[in-house]
């Protein structure tokens, strides 16, 4: 299923650190996304107040799980299964 999550943040710099720490990790590998579980794409405002991202995963529960605990002490989150329609 695809999930959007919508990242109202209140300390960028601490979630930009979080954030590049995770995907460093996911590149070295010290880190692993559950099986069946990708970031599919990243968007964000300007001055980064808010981030909207969609994953893969079989369940809300494990993205949330995941999102909550790399940066969930900077932002406030929203989670959203979602129906993708190309137009």
């Amino acid at each position: 299923m695809k999930i959007i999550v919508i990242h109202t943040i209140g300390d960028t710099e601490g979630f930009d650190r979080a954030e590049e720490k995770a995907f460093q990790e996911l590149q070295n590998g010290s880190l692993q996304l559950p099986e069946g579980v990708s970031l599919i794409s990243r968007a964000f405002n300007h001055p980064r107040t808010k981030q909207v991202c969609t994953w893969e995963a079989p369940s809300i529960e494990i993205v949330e799980e995941i999102v909550e605990a790399l940066v969930g002490p900077y932002s406030k989150n929203e989670y959203y299964e979602v129906e993708v329609v190309n137009s």
